[in-house]
C-alpha cells in the first residue's frame, strides 16, 4: 500500500505534477553526439568513459522504472 504524495498544506500532488517532478529530475540520457572541437580520449581514457556513461544510463533507468511504478500505483489508486 502506498501513501499519496501530500503538500505541505495538506494537498496532494497530481498525476501530472509527479510527472513534470519526475521529467525535471530525471532529464533525459545526453546525446552521443561529440563535437568535432572535443579532442580523441586515449583508449584506456575512452573505455573509463563509455563505462562510467553506460552506469549513469543503467541508474537513470532504473530511478525511471521506480518512478513510472509509483506513478502508476498513484494512478491505480486514485481511479479507485
Amino acid at each position: 500500500m502506498t501513501t499519496p504524495l501530500l503538500l505541505q498544506n495538506g494537498g496532494q500532488l497530481s498525476s501530472e505534477d509527479v510527472r513534470r517532478l519526475a521529467a525535471a529530475l530525471l532529464p533525459p540520457a545526453p546525446s552521443a553526439a561529440v563535437s568535432p572541437m572535443q579532442r580523441k580520449p586515449t583508449k584506456p581514457r575512452r573505455r573509463r568513459q563509455l563505462k562510467l556513461k553506460a552506469q549513469i544510463i543503467r541508474d537513470q533507468n532504473k530511478i525511471r522504472r521506480k518512478v513510472k511504478a509509483a506513478l502508476d500505483r498513484y494512478a491505480l489508486q486514485n481511479n479507485n
